[in-house]
């Protein structure tokens, strides 16, 4: 029998916590598709936008995206 954490948290909100992290996950993936997409139909440069994207932290690209992207044609 393993050792179990006295001061683990109780199971359902282990079972919470992880369904949170499923979905926080699910948007930032799809939200990460949706610039994508969006900076391929504005003419952007789709891989740069989508780069910065991921790789600056704490959905600052994102903001930075959505105020600089360019009006559709």
């Amino acid at each position: 029998v393993p050792n179990h954490d006295r001061h683990a948290p109780p199971f359902p909100v282990r079972v919470l916590l992880t369904f949170l992290t499923g979905i926080a996950l699910s948007i930032y993936f799809l939200l990460v598709g949706y610039v994508n997409q969006d900076a391929k139909r504005r003419d952007m440069g789709q891989v740069l936008w989508t780069l910065l994207v991921i790789f600056i932290p704490n959905a600052i690209g994102f903001l930075v995206y959505f105020l600089l992207r360019k009006p559709l044609p």
